[in-house]
């Protein structure tokens, strides 16, 4: 079983863990079952699709593609420009493998696309945003807000309430943080 915890970043060099049957062995040495790999829209909201592991081999191992739509949505999955979308190449960072927390035996990775949108990932501009300022002095720091809140009531049990009867579905949930999904999984996969 994966361990929560134990997985601190990829530990095959990026040479070999392109390579498919590499790939698998990792994956099976560790009891990675899932793998959830997600590329950062321009809000920061990190868009992902969940594979289960034998068909994250080839995304891990090449490219895979994403579609570039995610460039044109805003947090409440509402678009703010229109036109085509299309799917583009995208590239799994491998070293950015961590435990996925909210799933038994599954790990987590970072994409970027690499085709047009490349420039306008959040990952390159936060680059250049901390090379620029550690060009004049400065030492960057960033962080990571992630809110969940799961009520105890439908939504359909909401409509037409003025919703002040709102209950958590779990005891220790907290808006602000991720502790609640990772301690309520059973909860969550429910």
């Amino acid at each position: 079983m994966f361990q929560q915890g134990k997985l601190r970043a990829f530990p095959i060099n990026a040479g070999e863990a392109r390579e498919p049957r590499a790939v698998a062995a990792w994956l099976e040495q560790h009891g990675i079952e899932v793998v959830h790999i997600g590329v950062f829209d321009t809000s920061g909201a990190l868009r992902q699709k969940r594979f289960p592991a034998h068909s994250a081999i080839d995304v891990l191992a090449g490219d895979w593609s994403f579609i570039d739509a995610i460039q044109y949505w805003d947090p409440a999955d509402s678009t703010f420009a229109s036109g085509a979308a299309v799917h583009e190449t995208a590239r799994v960072d491998l070293a950015s493998g961590r435990p996925f927390p909210f799933e038994p035996d599954a790990a987590a990775f970072v994409a970027d696309f690499t085709g047009p949108s490349a420039e306008r990932s959040g990952r390159v501009q936060l680059s250049r945003m901390i090379e620029r300022a550690m060009s004049r002095g400065l030492q960057p720091w960033a962080g990571w807000e992630y809110e969940l809140i799961v009520l105890d009531q439908s939504y359909e049990a909401l409509a037409g309430t003025d919703f002040t009867e709102l209950r958590p579905a779990m005891t220790a949930n907290r808006c602000w943080s991720a502790l609640a999904p990772a301690i309520e999984a059973e909860t969550m996969a429910g």
